[in-house]
């Protein structure tokens, strides 16, 4: 898992910025589209705590 989290840092990035902007601009009208977008939210916060995860696994393998 580790290896996989520090291998894929750039898609991770890609994705979280990706959802990101897709949970912001989505127009939230009804409840269904707010689940939705909210949905988005949530991807992008798990593609955000990994790329946080892998800087930190970086620091560590530099020590």
């Amino acid at each position: 898992m580790k290896k996989l989290i520090i291998k894929n840092e750039k898609y991770f990035f890609i994705i979280a910025v990706v959802f990101t902007v897709l949970g912001s601009v989505y127009p939230a009208e009804t409840s269904f589209e707010n689940y939705l977008a909210a949905g988005f939210y949530i991807i992008a916060a798990i593609a955000w705590f990994l790329i946080i995860v892998n800087a930190i696994l970086n620091i560590l393998n530099k020590k």
